[in-house]
């Protein structure tokens, strides 16, 4: 009996299987690869998990936006404390004049040997200066002009602060709820925007601006309602109204002015114009993007504008009024590297493409402030100052958070 063909043989087994699948169907498979099957099929589904990293990565503007919150509130409660230790006046911010100059000097320093120098053989070149015309090298005034006006801006309210200092203990109110009122400017720049660039006004600014006035009404009427009650004042507020020289208290007859409305109302005053200072700071801002001035370049410059104001405010009262401490020069010097970290970080913040959410975050300055009173200095702010703080600060996120 003759072998079968392998041919023979491999077709039999065809016929067969083809046989077995229209009988039975296709095979199927078995319990455990169907299990197996089934998880890959819902894993392939789900979306895909971001890292850790990735989500710190995106949300660094909060991390920006909150160190430039506490550095401000740290620099503006240490230029308080300056004022009761030292002096009572604005020649307290001179000595910041040195973080103000050293600090763009470095960085300065480093873009030059870093990128600079390697192309172009030196640490400064016309060709990458943005004071110069790339193509014709002829100077460009309007750089300077941003600069040097965001310079005088960023001199002017610290400034202001330590008047608001002095002006709300007059009257017996805390500086930090009053400061809190510059949020204000958060409307005024969204006005500003909408005529210069059309960028519209919406309810929830029209809502914004009336919480911080709100905020305004709640300090007036509840100052005046505790100028009635003798056991809201506090001996606390004593300590701004005099130049305390070092280890000595304040003389025990010194009080605060009667608080009228008018009297309150001061300090208010000042705070508006620190507003109007800083509309004119976010208008110069962006003006300065629109001649291609780079963000980080132009903060580094216009603090060390501001620094060579202070240097030579310093040198006039240190050597033809009165000289300064070396205890005064050095804590204001910290002082002055808080507000140019400040600065730095909420310009870093702004760039990540959130600004207006970094704004609002950068708004609770005025927190921080009043939590550094009242953890370090023992200062307590009263309900009314409270509640006022707090409405107003919303009002601000408020009008940041608005869909233009």
């Amino acid at each position: 009996m003759k072998s079968e063909l392998p041919t023979t043989k491999l077709l039999g087994k065809v016929i067969s299987v083809e046989t077995q699948a229209q009988s039975t169907g296709p095979p199927q498979p078995s319990a455990t690869e169907y299990q197996a099957l089934n998880i890959e099929t819902v894993k392939s589904q789900e979306a895909p998990k971001r890292s850790m990293r990735a989500i710190f990565e995106n949300n660094l503007f909060i991390v920006y936006s909150t160190g430039s919150a506490i550095c401000f509130g740290v620099h503006n409660y240490m230029q308080a404390v300056g004022m009761m230790k030292w002096r009572n006046s604005v020649s307290i911010l001179f000595p910041e004049f040195i973080p103000l100059l050293i600090i763009p000097m470095i960085y300065h320093l480093k873009v030059g040997y870093k990128h600079i120098k390697p192309e172009h053989g030196s640490i400064w070149s016309k060709h990458r200066s943005v004071f110069f015309d790339k193509d014709t090298a002829s100077f460009r005034f309007l750089p300077l002009l941003f600069v040097a006006l965001r310079a005088i801006g960023a001199t002017l309210i610290p400034v202001n602060v330590s008047w608001i200092t002095y002006l709300s203990k007059e009257v017996g109110l805390n500086a930090a709820v009053v400061q809190s009122f510059s949020t204000f400017s958060s409307f005024t720049i969204a006005l500003l925007f909408y005529i210069l660039y059309k960028e519209r006004l919406t309810i929830m600014h029209i809502i914004g601006m009336l919480m911080i006035i709100t905020s305004l009404l709640i300090v007036a009427v509840g100052k005046q309602m505790s100028a009635n009650n003798p056991q809201t004042h506090s001996a606390d507020d004593d300590l701004y109204l005099t130049s305390i020289e070092e280890g000595n208290m304040p003389p025990a007859n010194v009080g605060v002015k009667e608080p009228t409305l008018l009297n309150i109302l001061v300090p208010f005053m000042v705070v508006l114009w620190t507003c109007v200072l800083l509309t004119k700071g976010a208008y110069l801002s962006r003006a300065a993007r629109s001649v291609q001035y780079p963000p980080i370049q132009y903060v580094s410059d216009f603090c060390f504008g501001s620094g060579l104001i202070y240097l030579f405010a310093f040198i006039y009262q240190h050597f033809y009024v009165e000289p300064f401490p070396i205890s005064c020069i050095l804590f204001m010097s910290m002082a002055g590297i808080s507000v140019s970290c400040a600065f730095q970080l909420l310009n870093l913040s702004v760039l990540s493409g959130k600004g207006a959410l970094s704004m609002a975050i950068a708004q609770t300055q005025n927190f921080f402030w009043l939590f550094f009173d009242m953890v370090i200095s023992l200062r307590f702010p009263q309900f009314y100052e409270a509640l006022s703080m707090g409405v107003g600060i919303c009002g601000a996120c408020i009008i940041t958070l608005a869909k233009k």
